[in-house]
């Protein structure tokens, strides 16, 4: 490619500005709820696109001109993105000081500081505890995206810079060498956190620069070309973008893998066809309009969302709060856009010493972010109330050796076993007291979203989602199986709300209790906890600052579904008359207070505080959770048939 004749241009391009619109619609309406577009996640995908297109013009042009530079590059970058980006992060984390919980703010400040030095994606991907709140209540969630663009801008410039200059005839076939890269990467990485990772994400911003290469030699000015092919070409191309975005998630194989190469590939097309039909409707004022402010309406509509989702702890928001909200959200969008962006974006101060100085304290606000969340989660944390109050400790929660976890009298052997998945966990406090109460001791095995189940790989989606969980679960099975002769008394204890979503499970919890039955087991299965739906703690601090919500119709409905899930597993108990059923949870009060104090750290979820109160009660109402204590008499078949 000779540098002297290699021409990019880049005029305005109104309808790429429309094609930002398409991409920011359609993530708006995705996120509002997924039914309205059910592909309008792929809307990122697009803007990765457009993105890779507009800077590699740029770097190609500047090249051609020899005047490219990289500390001038990342100067405009940072121009570009980080004003809207601080304002909107400014806000943000005013409303979250005001409005999460202790626990909830010490994870927003993490979030904080990985998305101010760029590695929200990175702390997504490795993030998500299963006690964690849930990703569409975190207000940081989607600069996952912004720091993937921002990693792939670390290296790209300086490798197409090389190229440029040691084989600038191969820029293109460079540019399909990293696409392939990255495409086989996505194919190998087959977990879940793949999703944020930038190598994975490469080929889509390399889609825009294919297409930014490839049409650099072909015309002075992509935009003139016109024709039936073209035309043809463009129309293909946004019929196939549409399909993606409306066809429900993961309609064709590959797990979402072809709708994104597909909508990367018609966003690439459109951008090279230049001035065809679609380009002229893609050019509409109100779309260009939309486009201008797609970057801060991106920045700003979801911690919108996320926050409001926090108070009403709830996905699905009323839709006279998503008017009102979205209307907020497109003003702070223009106040930004007008009046933040392109005032510093047009500044001719802000370059040389000042930028490395403003760069320098942007970088130090990061890290000094990183030092007062570690202050503030130590004073948190190490607070008299903090652990009982916010969560579960000395559970033997996911343990990999779950013979060490020892509930009960220590001075007795131990005959009982307690397993089940976080709501057996729980009720830790109830095993520990009422074990050296009525004289005996259990190994207690917890393992989360995890039934023990004999005989089956069937695991909740969640866990196969998760790899290292769904290999906890399969490991817990085969270790209970392996261990079953050792005890005499199995304590079955699960959300059995969450489990009757598995498939086929009310067949295989009645051929466990078979099993167990066979197996000449004392079996004892728990009623599981009422369902409060809201988050109890988060719901007291909303109330202490004027927030007040009643259930809605879907909140309610959710806790008699849990009710009804207790009463078919009661359905199953009562056909065997050797099993026992057990109710501790009359002793929990509606309102899921004691004494002034919440006794879920969550929603469904004792805290310890209320395990030990619950236990309490349960024993000073002279109950029993064992109708008689185990004797330690292994029948001698049983430990056999191991």
């Amino acid at each position: 490619m000779n540098n002297h004749t290699v021409k990019h241009p880049l005029s305005y391009r109104p309808d790429i500005d429309g094609l930002r619109a398409v991409a920011v619609i359609s993530v708006i309406l995705f996120h509002i709820h997924a039914n309205l577009l059910p592909g309008g996640f792929l809307g990122v995908d697009i803007f990765f696109v457009i993105s890779g297109y507009l800077i590699t013009g740029i770097i190609q042009r500047e090249l051609a001109e020899q005047r490219f530079s990289l500390l001038n590059f990342y100067q405009r970058r940072a121009k570009r993105i980080l004003p809207a980006f601080l304002f909107m992060l400014a806000a943000c984390t005013a409303a979250c000081v005001w409005l999460l919980t202790p626990d909830d703010f010490i994870a927003y400040l993490r979030s904080l500081r990985s998305s101010l030095l760029f590695g929200a994606n990175l702390f997504f991907a490795q993030s998500g505890g299963y006690f964690d709140i849930q990703s569409a209540e975190k207000p940081l969630l989607h600069i996952w995206s912004l720091s993937v663009e921002e990693q792939f801008y670390f290296v790209f410039p300086l490798l197409i810079w090389l190229v440029h200059k040691y084989r600038p005839k191969y820029t293109v076939h460079a540019v399909i060498a990293m696409m392939a890269a990255s495409l086989l990467s996505g194919l190998m990485e087959y977990k879940a956190e793949a999703y944020y990772l930038p190598q994975v994400r490469a080929y889509e911003l390399l889609f825009g620069s294919l297409a930014a290469v490839f049409t650099a030699g072909k015309s002075a000015n992509p935009a003139v070309r016109t024709g039936l092919q073209h035309e043809i070409a463009a129309c293909t191309a946004a019929v196939a973008a549409l399909a993606c975005l409306c066809l429900p998630k993961e309609t064709l194989p590959g797990g979402g893998y072809i709708e994104r190469i597909v909508i990367c590939g018609a966003t690439a097309w459109l951008m090279a066809c230049g001035n065809s039909k679609i380009s002229r409707v893609l050019a509409w004022k109100p779309f260009v309009a939309v486009g201008l402010i797609s970057y801060p309406l991106y920045l700003w509509h979801w911690p919108v969302l996320a926050l409001l989702r926090y108070v009403y702890m709830d996905n699905v928001l009323p839709v006279s709060v998503v008017i009102v909200s979205m209307a907020g959200v497109v003003l702070a969008s223009w106040i930004s856009y007008r009046w933040v962006e392109n005032p510093i974006r047009h500044s001719k101060k802000l370059s040389g010493k000042a930028f490395a100085g403003v760069m320098a304290v942007y970088f130090a606000l990061g890290l000094g972010v990183n030092a007062g969340r570690i202050v503030y989660d130590k004073q948190i944390r190490y607070a008299p109330d903090y652990k009982k109050l916010y969560t579960t400790t000395g559970a033997c929660f996911n343990e990999n050796n779950p013979d060490e976890c020892i509930k009960g009298d220590r001075d007795k052997p131990v005959t009982v076993l307690t397993v089940g998945d976080s709501h057996n966990m729980h009720l830790h406090k109830l095993y520990e007291l009422a074990g050296q109460n009525e004289g005996w001791a259990a190994h207690a095995v917890s393992v989360s979203t995890c039934p023990f189940v004999y005989n089956t790989d069937i695991v909740h989606k969640v866990l196969q989602r998760k790899e290292h969980l769904r290999n906890n679960c399969l490991a817990m099975r085969r270790h209970v199986e392996n261990n079953i002769y050792k005890y005499q008394v199995v304590v079955l204890s699960n959300r059995w709300y969450e489990r009757m979503e598995e498939e086929n499970f009310a067949q295989n919890f009645e051929k466990t209790l078979q099993y167990l039955l066979n197996k000449n087991k004392t079996v004892y299965v728990l009623k599981d906890s009422p369902y409060a739906v809201m988050n109890i703690p988060r719901k007291m601090h909303l109330q202490s600052i004027g927030f007040s919500l009643p259930l809605n119709e879907r909140q309610r409905k959710m806790q008699q579904d849990s009710e009804n899930a207790n009463q078919a597993i009661l359905n199953i108990v009562q056909k065997y008359p050797q099993v026992h059923w057990v109710d501790p949870m009359d002793l929990v009060p509606h309102d899921f207070i004691i004494n002034g104090l919440p006794i879920f750290f969550d929603k469904d979820h004792f805290n310890d505080y209320g395990s030990e109160m619950i236990a309490r009660r349960f024993i000073a109402n002279g109950r029993r959770l064992l109708a008689t204590p185990p004797e330690r008499q292994p029948n001698p078949q049983d430990a056999g048939g191991r």
